[in-house]
């Protein structure tokens, strides 16, 4: 694939990083850009364990906090609902509660 084609169809900024290094390696744009997918692939694994490993801890602390193996469900009307969640609705012209999370759960 040609400089180009891969400036068009990705941005010319990110190319750009992969050309310079191309040049000093003399490999293709292209070839390094498909060594990066590969190189982030091996990644994922990893990355997939690390978020079980932190979700599972992050429930098994907010657990203990709560006193509550079922806290998701039962503090709904705690934390999801605190006074710190609230914000000045420029629209509406008023105070109003984020209850992104709130309905999430829900």
């Amino acid at each position: 694939m040609k400089i180009q084609e891969l400036s068009f169809i990705f941005s010319a900024a990110r190319i750009a990083k992969y050309q310079e290094i191309s040049q000093l390696l003399s490999i293709s744009s292209w070839d390094l850009y498909k060594l990066n997918i590969m190189l982030s692939k091996s990644f994922y694994p990893l990355l997939t364990l690390l978020e079980v490993i932190l979700r599972n801890r992050l429930n098994q602390q907010l657990s203990n906090h709560f006193q509550d193996d079922n806290w998701i469900i039962n503090q709904v009307n705690g934390f999801m609902c605190n006074q710190e969640l609230y914000y000045y609705n420029a629209y509406a012209g008023k105070m109003s509660l984020n209850t992104y999370l709130l309905s999430s759960i829900k």
